[in-house]
């Protein structure tokens, strides 16, 4: 049985806000499952999701700059569908 953490929700509820939210802590703490979770549950209401991963080295990219993570989110969000 899987159990739901309380900033399942949390995050859930800020997704309205126009703000980016970055998920860090320690090594194996749930991060990478918790993001994996909430990717599951927007696509399954069919609302686009965008996945970065630091422990990826092509998703390191862009990270290097603001201009790199915009442009990536806005292509992401305004030229895919699921």
């Amino acid at each position: 049985m899987e159990i739901k953490r309380t900033i399942f929700n949390e995050i859930i509820n800020h997704l309205s806000a126009k703000e980016i939210s970055i998920i860090i802590g320690p090594r194996q703490v749930g991060k990478t499952t918790l993001m994996r979770e909430i990717s599951k549950e927007l696509k399954e209401k069919k609302q686009n999701v965008l996945f970065l991963n630091l422990d990826i080295e092509t998703d390191k990219r862009f990270f290097e700059s603001q201009e790199l993570l915009l442009r990536k989110i806005k292509y992401k969000c305004y030229l895919y569908e699921y």
